[in-house]
This record gives C-alpha cells, structure tokens and sequence, in this order.
C-alpha cells in the first residue's frame, strides 16, 4: 500500500517502491546494523532531507558523516538520504553501499566498536617483500592468505617509502655520488651509487619518469624532476613533503654521470654543469662517462664493480688509502 501522507501512483512514486520494498529488505542481513544481531536494528531510513523533499539513506553513515564532518562523494546520497529516484531505489544499489568500507565502519562505530586503523602484521610485510625482490616487480594481483590486490599495492607503497627514508638517512653524510642514467623510448631510468664520509657504499634506484620530451634539455629536466621525486616522502599524496635539504645535497654531491653515446645525453650531461636558462642543476659534476658498450646495465648486478668508481674518485687526494681500497675491491670483485 502506499504511504497515508504519499498520494501518487505506485507504479511511478519512489517513496512508495521504498516503503514497500523496506519489510522485505530489512529481514536480509546486509541491512542490518550487526549481521549477528538482528535486535540492533536495520540501517535503512527514509524522511526529509535537508532540501525539504523526501529521501531515503543510511542512518549509520548519516550519523557518523556528521559526526566527524566528511562524506565521501561515492556515498553522498546515502549520507545526506538523497536517495529518491525509481532508478536509484534498486536493492543491488543499497546491497553495493552496505558492501563499502566506509558503510561498514559507520555500523561499528555507531554501535560503539574500535574502528581504529590495523596494519597488516610484520610477517605479511615480510611476504610482500621477498614477493617483490623474488620477481622484481609490484604486486598486482593477491597473494594466497596475505591480502588483496588492492590491499597489496598500499604494502608495497609503504615498503617503498620506508626504503626512501632510509636512504635519505644515508644521505645526510654523502660524499661523493655517481648517477647512471638511461634514456630509451620516451622513458628515463636513473640509478645512484654514492659513499659516505665512513666509506660506506649504498647503491640504489633513484627514480623513473616517462614523457618527458627530446632534447638534452628537456633530459636534464627530467632528471630534475626524478631528484625532487626521490627527495619527496609520500610522493602522490596530499600529504607529500619536499625535502629540500635531501635534493639539494644529491645535487650537491653529484660528481660523475654515467650516460650512453646518445647525442641528447652528451648534451643534457654538459647542460647539466654548465646550465639551463642560467640555472645549473649539478654544479660539481665533473665527469661525464661515455658507456658505449651499455656496461653499466650489465653492471648493476654488480654493486662492486662500479661502486669501485665512486670509492676511488672520493679518496682520489688520498694515495695511501685510495691504493689500499682498490686491491681490497679487486680481489672482492674477482
């Protein structure tokens, strides 16, 4: 029957379709408050919304939403109860809403739960970790009792960062740094090898970027980019943080560039000493390494190998220590 107060026809009035399909709905457990308690109640309401016309929502979303003052746009009608039309008044559309992490957490809190954020235990970190160096490449899709794709993605994210952070500890005493960079097909591809003050080695992967143009000086920009990248803890968030004592050193410290024969290459490396638009990117970058052969990618399995380079330019004013370190790195090496 339709409602005393809708006078209308069934066949076309949304708030009748509601009130007649609520009794039928409410006895299922995805519109429940608690799934295990029935006695709790159902989530599902109807009335006035804030424009003064009729609507139906989520009560718990709507209480919660207020509460902490947000709405997600994908549940905005839910929690402002603007659901009213015969499309929208459709059950797989209210099954999909109590299926949403923002509705499920809504219930909790309503009802009084800790709805405090978990991260995953350390050993499914350490899954994801040894996942990744396995294959050498992200996760994309899940992986037996560990978590979701999606779940997975933030992991490696965090693994990534944490990685970052460490490296920019390491930074705070570089010395000497040797960048080994890569141009092909639209995509640059840097690398790092730098030494500290104590002769510590850490080689790593800076950064990558695509698009960025021809010519050495739209290289030289984009390697620019991929520092700030680097120096940028939660790069792609709201809540990123440009580190710029981190760049500037990495720039600072720069001394060798290794690079193909390219001819973009060549030119972006001398752009990058002498300047762009008056703007030097690396002021004490003094060698520029021309990697005909492509050794230095044969060379990255092989920290030791190159690192030996960087080692040696460091203590180059040193002969006493620069001899000692190199028949030590020679006979790792072999």
């Amino acid at each position: 029957m339709a409602s005393p107060d809708c006078q209308c026809d069934l066949a076309t009035c949304a708030e009748c379709k509601f009130r007649r399909c609520v009794p039928r709905w409410s006895t299922n457990s995805w519109a429940l408050l608690a799934a295990d308690n029935p006695g709790k109640g159902t989530w599902l309401r109807s009335g006035v919304a804030l424009d003064g016309r009729w609507g139906a929502g989520c009560h718990a979303c709507s209480v919660v939403g207020v509460k902490r003052g947000l709405c997600l746009v994908n549940q905005r009608d839910f929690v402002q109860g603007t659901v009213r039309t015969l499309g929208t008044i459709q059950q797989s559309r209210f099954v999909r809403h109590a299926n949403s992490k923002f509705h499920k957490n809504s219930c909790r809190e309503l009802l009084g739960e800790d709805v405090s954020a978990v991260a995953p235990a350390i050993e499914k970190f350490r899954q994801v970790l040894n996942h990744v160096v396995k294959h050498g490449a992200a996760v994309h899709k899940g992986i037996s009792d560990n978590a979701g794709a999606k779940t997975l993605r933030k992991m490696v994210f965090c693994l990534a960062e944490a990685v970052k952070h460490r490296h920019h500890r390491y930074f705070r005493d570089v010395q000497s740094i040797t960048l080994l960079r890569d141009a092909r097909k639209g995509r640059l591809h840097i690398r790092f090898v730098a030494v500290d003050s104590r002769l510590q080695v850490r080689h790593g992967f800076l950064g990558a970027t695509t698009g960025f143009g021809s010519g050495g000086a739209a290289i030289v920009k984009a390697t620019d980019l991929i520092v700030s990248d680097f120096a940028t803890r939660y790069a792609g968030m709201k809540v990123a943080e440009l580190r710029q004592e981190v760049r500037r050193r990495v720039l600072d410290r720069t001394h060798m560039i290794t690079v193909d024969a390219a001819a973009d290459e060549l030119v972006a490396s001398e752009l990058m000493r002498s300047g762009v638009d008056g703007a030097v990117l690396t002021p004490n970058l003094h060698i520029v390494l021309r990697d005909k052969a492509h050794s230095t990618r044969r060379n990255l399995c092989k920290p030791k190998s190159h690192s030996l380079i960087v080692v040696l330019f460091y203590v180059q004013n040193n002969e006493h220590l620069r001899m000692g370190w190199v028949n030590m790195e020679v006979n790792d090496v072999n």
